[in-house]
């Protein structure tokens, strides 16, 4: 939020969305930046810190789904 914009005179858009764009810079390797590629990005790096994590130290077996 931009509380430095009056929402009813210079626009709302601006007041709720005015400091998106300086907060959250486009990654080199993106071409654009949402909140929806910033949560899917998150979510593939659990993703793959999931896979790659190595619990066979536990000595848990794996159980079958049925």
């Amino acid at each position: 939020m931009n509380k430095s914009v009056d929402p009813l005179c210079e626009g709302f858009y601006q007041f709720a969305c005015g400091n998106f764009a300086k907060w959250h810079k486009i990654p080199k390797t993106a071409v654009l930046n949402d909140r929806f590629s910033e949560v899917h990005a998150t979510v593939l790096v659990l993703i793959r810190d999931f896979l790659e994590r190595d619990d066979s130290d536990q000595g848990l077996k794996p159980k079958p789904l049925f």
